[in-house]
């Protein structure tokens, strides 16, 4: 540790407890700082923004976390999701320790994936280079597709012209029918015809006299 010259275990974990809940960056652009190096790797602090849920509502607030870094790799490695054991200063002291261990343990399961890998990259270029079997079934299929839109399209088309140009199936029947206007005095001056019943008594009173 940079500012700790003691190899006492309780006193490194008594600082690095103290950095966790007093350390603050400069600035938001700087949060993290270098606090020593051990093994190789580099030894960092950083501020972090955390949430929590309580009674339904979401409290942010910032937490200081720990990692280590390789120098040649420049992959970070923690333990505990970062937080040092603040109620016991010697096992807080061995947290940078319990993080360092975690490289043999993760080197092994990444070698083993990426053998897996790349055992399986024959098989996977295989299945590439080898041409698709539906093919020409797909491109079958994509062209009856098109043909259908095109014809439902159509028929939309066609439809629509013909309730457009709509016209009704009796309209040949009807015929307009004249309207006759009369003068007004012409109404006045004509006399309404005598019933044919009284013509005929007035004729045989003629002939009787």
């Amino acid at each position: 540790m940079q500012d700790v010259t003691s190899t006492d275990a309780e006193t490194i974990g008594k600082y690095l407890i103290q950095l966790s809940a007093k350390w603050k960056p400069f600035s938001e652009e700087a949060g993290t700082m270098q606090i020593g190096n051990l093994y190789g790797f580099d030894l960092f602090i950083r501020r972090q923004r955390e949430s929590n849920e309580e009674s339904g509502m979401y409290e942010c607030h910032y937490k200081n976390i720990f990692y280590a870094e390789g120098k040649e790799t420049g992959i970070k490695y923690s333990w505990n999701q970062g937080h040092i054991n603040i109620d016991n200063p010697k096992l807080a002291a061995r947290y940078f320790l319990n993080a360092i261990d975690r490289v043999e343990s993760l080197k092994e399961k990444y070698e083993k994936q990426l053998k897996e890998l790349e055992r399986n990259i024959p098989m996977m270029q295989q299945i590439i280079a080898k041409p698709f079997e539906k093919e020409d079934e797909l491109i079958k299929l994509k062209m009856d597709v098109s043909n259908l839109e095109r014809e439902i399209t159509t028929k939309i088309q066609a439809s629509q012209m013909k309730q457009q140009n709509a016209v009704p199936e009796n309209a040949a029947e009807i015929k307009e029918v004249p309207v006759i206007k009369m003068d007004k005095n012409e109404s006045k001056k004509a006399k309404p015809e005598q019933p044919l019943l009284i013509k005929k008594n007035l004729l045989k009173e003629k002939v009787a006299a």
